[in-house]
């Protein structure tokens, strides 16, 4: 019994790998999606619709994801704010001084 929950942990940890290399490469939301298509393809063909319903089904599952994902990265988006130059300070609360006296330029 143990060695099932180790081999189902090195599964879960590969898939997790897959998974945070997509999201770098931001090709997570596609791959979700296409495979969700293809679920739901699968699922139509096996209850026996029709072929063109079978297109149009998981047509639209892939659109309603997208459409899903697009919602929720355009609610988390952070808004731009102008930043205002502040001052450096270290660790114990004293202002840095430039000491060649040169200043970057914003």
């Amino acid at each position: 019994m143990p060695n099932m929950f180790k081999r189902a942990w090195a599964w879960l940890g590969q898939i997790s790998r897959v998974r945070s290399l997509l999201q770098w490469f931001g090709w997570w939301e596609a791959v979700v999606s296409i495979l969700s298509g293809v679920g739901a393809f699968i699922w139509s063909h096996l209850a026996g619709l029709a072929p063109p319903e079978q297109f149009v089904l998981a047509l639209v599952v892939v659109l309603i994801v997208l459409g899903f994902f697009a919602l929720v990265l355009h609610l988390n988006r952070t808004s731009p704010i102008k930043t205002e130059a502040k001052r450096a300070v270290d660790m114990h609360g004293n202002v840095w001084v430039n000491p060649s006296q040169k200043y970057l330029q914003f």
